[in-house]
């Protein structure tokens, strides 16, 4: 999927060279099995591994608009317009909790970067990063300055008002999440 103009994206970059990696090593693991007479399984297992690296690992997302945040996770995104944003917190990963009182955690922001940014003194996060329509800007990288920069952005959003929160599942992670249940019952099976 394109992104439209004006669109960063944020992602874990240790998540997301372990997923590809992930996505080689079961690929290899389907074309071993396929070939192999007796590791028939490992054609099925290895599938699954790679569709699910990729849909856990080097897929997720963090980008930011001038109007919304949008979350990409393992199978669906969530569209959380500004205004519609309360706060943020980062006991694990990164969690956006939006004025209906929802929360969306943030799969591209690991657990294990947001603790150890959580104790860590990061500099200079707060103030407006907001993109303007049509220009990119340079984002924060660890999860405690994008905690920062976005209760900045929203520490004037109205409580009470609806958060606008759209969420829609994509196709191909779905497709490939199904692949992978259905390759884990056959390779069991087999």
């Amino acid at each position: 999927m394109s992104q439209p103009s004006g669109v960063k994206a944020t992602r874990q970059r240790f998540n997301v060279y372990i997923g590809w990696i992930g996505v080689v090593i079961g690929a290899l693991l389907a074309v071993a099995g396929a070939f192999s007479h007796s590791g028939r399984p490992m054609l099925y297992f290895g599938a699954a591994f790679a569709a699910l690296s990729f849909c856990v690992m080097a897929r997720p997302s963090l980008r930011f608009t001038a109007d919304a945040v949008i979350v990409s996770n393992v199978v669906r995104e969530v569209t959380l317009p500004w205004e519609g944003i309360s706060h943020t917190d980062s006991r694990g990963s990164l969690v956006i909790h939006d004025n209906d009182g929802g929360r969306t955690t943030v799969w591209a922001i690991g657990s294990q970067k947001a603790r150890s940014d959580r104790d860590m003194q990061t500099s200079g996060a707060a103030g407006s990063w907001r993109p303007e329509p049509g220009s990119l800007v340079e984002l924060p990288t660890s999860s405690r300055a994008l905690r920062e920069a976005l209760n900045a952005e929203t520490v004037d959003n109205p409580t009470g008002t609806p958060s606008g929160k759209s969420v829609r599942f994509l196709p191909l992670p779905t497709a490939l999440m199904v692949l992978a249940v259905v390759c884990v019952v056959v390779g069991i099976l087999a």
